[in-house]
């Protein structure tokens, strides 16, 4: 009974810590005009695109921490403005294309990424994209948005080789001076 009781106590601990604590304030009225516009969708076809779900939560856990004022909320929303208008130009050609960002121009995707940087200077977030993975990192180097995989890929199969060269070295090291021992002893 005491290892039921025991078992309960740890699953209940681990699952709180997985729990998050947000500010109890919420969002202010400036922090709900910008989310309700990053999460409008635009119908293209049988489908409606826009910005994806876990951009817009990540966006909105930044603003669960950071008070937007008037004139901030001001400067983002016609950048949001444009980029939907960059969007809504692919309408035709998306085809039924579950990424938007495939089949835009460079010159395009260029644009959206400038006017995501400039409205990450706003709110005093760098915004930047190396060509696969895309961040909004604070001064103090905390990620607020990416889309970089939460495991990476380490090239284990490196590691594990050399960890095997390395633990195969330290045993015969270690056995060639048990046996100096062992014989300098018997001498």
């Amino acid at each position: 009974m005491k290892k039921i009781v025991a078992l309960v106590l740890s699953l209940v601990l681990v699952l709180s810590l997985g729990v998050t604590f947000v500010s109890a304030a919420g969002l202010n009225e400036y922090e709900k005009e910008v989310m309700a516009k990053l999460a409008t969708k635009e119908p293209f076809g049988e489908k409606n695109y826009g910005f994806p779900a876990n951009y817009v939560n990540m966006a909105e856990n930044f603003y669960l921490d950071y008070d937007l004022t008037e004139a901030q909320k001001d400067e983002i929303i016609p950048l949001l403005d444009q980029g939907y208008e960059i969007m809504v130009a692919y309408k035709d050609e998306l085809n039924g294309k579950e990424n938007l960002f495939e089949i835009m121009s460079r010159e395009d995707k260029k644009a959206l990424l400038d006017l995501a940087a400039e409205a990450g200077k706003v709110v005093g977030l760098t915004v930047t994209y190396d060509g696969k993975i895309l961040k909004a990192v604070d001064a103090e180097g905390h990620a607020w948005l990416s889309n970089e995989p939460a495991v990476k890929i380490t090239g284990a199969a490196e590691n594990t080789m050399m960890i095997v060269v390395l633990a195969a070295v330290a045993f015969l090291a270690i056995s060639a001076a048990g046996v100096f021992v062992i014989k300098r002893s018997r001498a």
